[in-house]
């Protein structure tokens, strides 16, 4: 896979990753994330804006995570929108180790805002045209993990070998 790499400048983030992704179904996490430590994360909200999409398959995916730790194989929930406009949430449960990931029935034309919450145990993804008025894009998803996680922006190609590239404001 092509390296990832980031940047920010004026603050504008671009990300640009390889690999197959966080829901690859497999315990393997092949993408570029820019994560902060959160500690007492039990009430926690990551937003996002992001502005671009390209590279990388139709499947491509860019949006925001909260994980464990930047580990492989950690328990993860991801709010991510695909090249083609679509919301999917990424997750993985901590007694199965594998990647599993549920796809909304909504599209979004970019830019768009994209959002994770979490209380307690309980996780769920947002997407939003203006940042204001929020539509819930998944199921609420029950994943224990504990206090202190990373939290940030997640990209993927979900191609091996290609890249993608993704920007957020």
């Amino acid at each position: 896979n092509p390296a990832s790499t980031s940047s920010e400048a004026g603050g504008v983030v671009t990300l640009v990753a390889g690999g197959t992704g966080l829901s690859t179904n497999g315990a393997t996490d092949t993408a570029c994330l820019v994560s902060y430590a959160v500690t007492n994360s039990v009430n926690c909200t990551v937003t996002a804006r992001v502005v671009s999409i390209s590279g990388g398959s139709n499947t491509s995916n860019a949006g925001v995570t909260i994980r464990q730790t930047t580990a492989n194989n950690v328990s993860h929930v991801s709010t991510l929108m695909e090249k083609t406009a679509v919301a999917r949430q990424t997750y993985r449960l901590p007694a199965t180790g594998n990647a599993a990931s549920a796809t909304s029935t909504l599209t979004n034309v970019r830019p768009y805002w994209i959002k994770l919450q979490r209380t307690g145990d309980v996780f769920s993804g947002w997407s939003s045209p203006d940042g204001t008025t929020w539509v819930q894009t998944s199921t609420n998803r029950t994943i224990p993990m504990g206090l202190d996680v990373q939290a940030g922006l997640a990209v993927s190609a979900k191609s091996d070998g290609s890249l993608h590239t993704a920007t957020f404001d």
